[in-house]
């Protein structure tokens, strides 16, 4: 047995009639656009605490190692003299914190002939 729409469709004059127009949504408040540069989190407040407890301009470093980690999406990040320039962080200075953020184990180091380290970021639980 098969069933016929027709026969079970609303005369004319029952059918609904189209719903109508609903009032516009009120529109979202639009967002204003922030520019400039972030640092990505999140960031272990205990690896910035031990970071910040080194002496020097490792901090300065060491927060420019977070901000080329979000901007390239991974924990290791070839460290230039050019960013470190930005935080008043001479060649000098960047070998020196970079040396001490090893030896707190934040931070491992592979330094090729020549060119900018490459720094990977060390977890939390490894190192707090």
């Amino acid at each position: 047995m098969s069933i016929d729409p027709k026969q079970i469709a609303l005369p004319d004059g029952l059918r609904p009639e189209s719903s109508p127009p609903k009032e516009k949504a009120v529109e979202k408040a639009s967002r204003k656009r922030i520019t400039g540069r972030f640092l990505r989190g999140p960031i272990s407040l205990e690896w910035l605490m031990k970071a910040g407890q080194q002496s020097g301009q490792a901090l300065h470093v060491a927060i420019a190692i977070w901000f080329l980690t979000g901007v390239k999406n991974t924990n290791s990040v070839q460290l230039s003299n050019k960013l470190l320039r930005e935080f008043g962080v001479d060649r000098y200075s960047k070998r020196r914190a970079l040396k001490q953020l090893s030896k707190a184990k934040l931070i491992s180091v592979k330094q090729g002939r020549g060119k900018s380290p490459v720094v990977t970021v060390l977890e939390c639980s490894d190192v707090c």
